[in-house]
């Protein structure tokens, strides 16, 4: 079996627009393996550009985890 090069656990996005808020993503847990070809799909405001900015560090997580080779990503600046 291929190893874990990114894995996210119970990733959570809420976006507040004043008292409103929006949770984009719920809970997801992913897992993407070394030297497989991974596809995410899904219909317009599904959250597919979320969870790849939180997988890849680019935006702060509301909650959950997100691991790359085993060292925790997740709320670093």
């Amino acid at each position: 079996m291929a190893d874990t090069i990114l894995q996210g656990e119970k990733i959570t996005r809420v976006f507040f627009q004043g008292k409103t808020e929006t949770k984009v993503l719920d809970g997801i847990d992913i897992e993407i393996y070394e030297n497989d070809f991974t596809v995410i799909m899904g219909p317009s405001g599904a959250g597919k550009s979320t969870l790849l900015y939180s997988l890849s560090g680019m935006d702060q997580l509301t909650a959950g985890h997100v691991f790359y080779k085993d060292k925790e990503i997740s709320g670093l600046s």
